[in-house]
C-alpha cells in the first residue's frame, strides 16, 4: 500500500489531478447550492456549505426554501455529494459529510415536524469535520506536490 501511495504522490500529473478534482468537486458543491436558492429566492446557503450550525438555522433555512426548495434538498441528499475520488482523497471530510447530508436531510424530510436536537448539533459537527478535514486534507495535498516537485528537482540534479 505505500507503494502505491509513493507511486500516486510521485507522479508528474498528480497535483493537476487533485487540483482539477478539488475544482470540480466545488463548482458542483456550488452549482447545488446555487440551485436552490434559485427555487426561493429567500433561502440562505445551504447548511453543507456553512462553518457549523444550529438546529433553528436548518428549520430557519428549510422554511425559506418552501416545498419545492426541500423537495429538491432531499433529491440532492440521495445523491453522492462529492465524486468519488474526491472521496478516497478526503475520506475523514467524506464521513462528515454523509453524517451532516443525512441529518439535515432527515429533518427536512420530517419538516415542518421537528427532531432531536441532538440530531442536528451531531449534523453540525459533522459538517464541521468535514470541512475541518477537507482543508487539512487540501493543505496536505499542497505539501505533498511541493515535495514531489522538488524530490524530482533534486534527482534530476543528481543524474547531472
Amino acid at each position: 500500500m505505500a507503494q502505491v501511495i509513493q507511486r500516486i504522490i510521485s507522479s508528474k500529473r498528480f497535483p493537476l489531478y487533485s487540483g482539477l478534482l478539488y475544482a470540480i468537486s466545488s463548482i458542483v458543491i456550488l452549482a447545488m447550492n446555487k440551485h436552490l436558492q434559485n427555487l426561493n429566492s429567500g433561502a440562505r446557503s445551504c447548511p453543507d456549505l456553512r462553518f457549523g450550525y444550529t438546529p433553528d438555522e436548518v428549520y430557519a433555512w428549510a422554511i425559506m426554501l418552501g416545498d419545492n426548495g426541500r423537495t429538491a434538498y432531499l433529491k440532492m441528499c440521495k445523491k453522492a455529494d462529492v465524486p468519488t475520488k474526491v472521496a478516497l482523497l478526503f475520506p475523514f471530510a467524506m464521513l462528515g459529510d454523509v453524517i451532516e447530508t443525512s441529518l439535515s436531510g432527515y429533518a427536512v424530510k420530517r419538516f415542518p415536524d421537528r427532531i432531536d436536537d441532538g440530531l442536528l448539533f451531531a449534523s453540525s459537527i459533522g459538517n464541521q469535520f468535514k470541512w475541518v478535514s477537507f482543508g487539512l486534507g487540501t493543505v496536505t495535498l499542497i505539501v505533498l506536490a511541493l515535495y514531489n516537485s522538488r524530490y524530482r528537482m533534486h534527482n534530476s540534479s543528481k543524474k547531472d
